[in-house]
């Protein structure tokens, strides 16, 4: 695959990955697609959504807002 075969789309606390392609093997076209859906929670920032692909590997991040995040809290000893 090409990073130009994948499309990426978050919309209504959904993550869509499509991806396609189409491959000519001497008189044979054989083609192949994927379309999968996930539903996200409504932690996520979904402004600071980022993909990559790198060496065949589709990475997606999805940074959870501060305020879902866990906070340590210290405990004082008197």
């Amino acid at each position: 695959m090409n990073k130009e075969d994948i499309g990426i789309e978050f919309a209504d606390g959904f993550l869509s990955i499509q991806a396609s392609r189409k491959q000519k093997t001497d008189q044979n076209e054989e083609s192949f697609s994927l379309n999968r859906s996930v539903m996200i929670s409504n932690e996520v920032q979904s402004d600071k959504i980022s993909a990559s692909f790198e060496n065949g590997m589709l990475t997606v991040t999805l940074p959870k807002k501060e305020e879902s995040k866990p906070k340590k809290i210290s405990v004082s000893v008197n």
